[in-house]
């Protein structure tokens, strides 16, 4: 099954692959974002229409393609896969940890500058 560059907006015929968010043996699910192409106006995600295998990237990044041009290849008969669904789910946990452990190290600088008094310019 074909995925098709879409539309990408008024007098706007081609973009450029900017990144391939899934990969080649990755499965989709409807409305996942595949990869997003830019152009001199904006910036696109290009959704799946379907579920499936996604079987072959037709560009590469850095590509230019044009609006109609098939840009991926997408096995609808494929299933999908259980466990690459739980995946995401586990690798999104340490990314939140990270998160909130960013605020403590911003709250020690603001210790930092009161034991440092000018009294050596005042013993002059």
């Amino acid at each position: 099954e074909p995925i098709i560059v879409p539309d990408l907006g008024d007098s706007i015929t081609e973009g450029t692959v900017v990144e391939w968010v899934k990969g080649t043996q990755d499965y989709v699910n409807v409305d996942d974002v595949i990869c997003v192409l830019e152009t001199d106006k904006v910036s696109v995600d290009i959704r799946s229409e379907k579920a499936g295998l996604l079987l072959e990237h037709l560009a590469e990044e850095g590509d230019t393609v044009e609006v109609g041009a098939e840009i991926a290849k997408l096995d609808t008969a494929a299933d999908a896969p259980a466990q690459t669904e739980a995946a995401p789910k586990e690798t999104s946990t340490p990314v939140a940890e990270e998160k909130s452990g960013s605020p403590p190290p911003a709250a020690a600088p603001a210790s930092t500058p009161p034991p440092s008094p000018p009294k050596p310019a005042a013993s002059k």
